[in-house]
């Protein structure tokens, strides 16, 4: 029988809306592809009662109990506390913790904060997680067969320390891998549809077609899947699918430039440089990205682009015209192999009855010539500037990768009709 996971979240801050609680979304992604379910989510506030309380129900009932957050120096900080408590109160103090939380400040030159000499007391029997990110150190404990895991509320240092200490603990309770599927430029029933003649009853049953800004993710869980099913699934989807596994687009596009030699650059109005921010935070981009353009302004988009001001007062700044001389001249200008670019109505104002919220062109310059598409979105300003980010850089991609039968019906060109003079 598969061993119960639960994560439980400590923060006021979590409660408040102050911050969106991502650790558990992190935590259960990893150890969903490896083939582990999480059975339930908590959050909890500050407080040293409310933290037991929620260990001790947690405890009795799952085999496994991971908790973020509350280990800092802080007086806010009181899951160690709280831990014991729930534990039944077995308490030992740990002089080495404190000398490792002394040597991690000293090489910075700094004196260890007042509060980490809390540290020292933790459970008896508990074994010490290395922070290799942080000062705080997470905590494993044992109790009657079960296994309590406690670890920073930091993200960077949450991530780190469960990669290297608490991953490889439970990845033997997995029944194999998920597959993971991520495609962009299809619709969730548009999924469905494609993938209904390509897998069995229990395999179409335990689908899961999930949607967001970067495209469509579908799951197939562990053991209702093989080579065969992945193969032919692969083929169903086509070019829409750009990656098996965790892997985000921008580091597909990013590792093809930098097989290639090629280099990239952006010319972005409704993005604001969320497209540019998007392929610089991929490790390695310095090599491949030259220069991007944020021109929200027509003015700007004249200056620095050279975008024509009759295309602007014809067109207007939203227009297939606009959108193609701003990847052009940005190419020109920054002599780069690919320009994207982007013009739109993210909202909430600055729509018309031709244009409302949503509408949207992305644009590629090439050597070889451009391309654009125009899209009509929906969702909030945040969520339209994501999702053209993302079409954005599938075109890149779809280029890359020469899928000329989805780019062809966008090739735009100056003596085709498509664009003024």
């Amino acid at each position: 029988m598969p061993v119960k996971i639960e994560i439980i979240a400590v923060g006021d801050e979590l409660l408040r809306g102050y911050y969106t609680e991502n650790n558990s979304t992190y935590i259960s992604r990893m150890l969903g592809s490896a083939g582990i379910d999480i059975n339930r989510i908590s959050v909890v506030p500050d407080e040293a009662e409310a933290i037991a309380d929620a260990l001790a129900e947690a405890m009795s009932r799952s085999g496994m109990v991971i908790v973020t957050g509350g280990l800092g120096p802080t007086i806010d900080d009181v899951t160690r506390e709280a831990a014991i408590t729930a534990l039944g109160g077995g308490v030992e103090m740990r002089e080495d913790i404190l000398e490792t939380i002394e040597r991690r400040y000293e090489a910075y030159g700094r004196k260890v904060p007042k509060g980490y000499e809390r540290h020292m007391a933790v459970p008896s029997g508990a074994i010490v997680l290395a922070n290799n990110v942080g000062a705080a150190p997470g905590l494993k404990v044992e109790r009657d067969g079960k296994m309590l895991y406690l670890l920073p509320g930091v993200p960077a240092e949450m991530k780190a320390m469960f990669t290297s200490s608490v991953l490889p603990d439970l990845t033997r309770l997995g029944a194999g891998r998920t597959l993971i599927l991520r495609t962009c430029g299809l619709s969730e029933s548009e999924i469905e549809e494609r993938l209904r003649g390509v897998l069995d009853e229990a395999q179409f049953k335990s689908l899961s077609i999930i949607s967001s800004v970067a495209g469509v993710d579908c799951y197939l869980g562990p053991g209702l899947w093989d080579d065969g099913t992945h193969q032919a699934v692969d083929r169903e989807l086509g070019s829409f699918l750009y990656a098996a596994g965790d892997l985000k687009a921008e580091e597909i596009c990013v590792k093809l430039l930098t097989g290639t030699g090629r280099t990239l650059a952006t010319a972005e109005s409704v993005t604001g440089g969320f497209l540019a921010s998007r392929i610089t935070g991929v490790p390695g981009a310095s090599g491949v990205f030259i220069e991007g353009f944020i021109t929200y302004g027509n003015e700007a988009k004249i200056e620095r682009l050279g975008v024509s001001r009759k295309s602007l007062e014809s067109r207007g700044a939203v227009s297939e015209e606009v959108c193609v001389q701003m990847a052009e001249g940005a190419r020109e200008r920054t002599g780069s192999d690919f320009v994207l670019s982007t013009t739109g109505i993210a909202g909430p104002g600055g729509a018309t009855e031709a244009k409302p919220v949503g509408y949207c062109f992305i644009g590629l310059a090439t050597a070889e010539g451009s391309y654009c598409t125009n899209v009509m979105l929906g969702g909030g300003r945040d969520t339209v500037r994501g999702r053209v980010a993302s079409i954005a850089i599938d075109l890149l991609r779809l280029e890359l990768k020469g899928h000329s039968e989805r780019l062809d019906p966008m090739r735009v060109g100056r003596d085709d009709g498509r664009l003024g003079s």
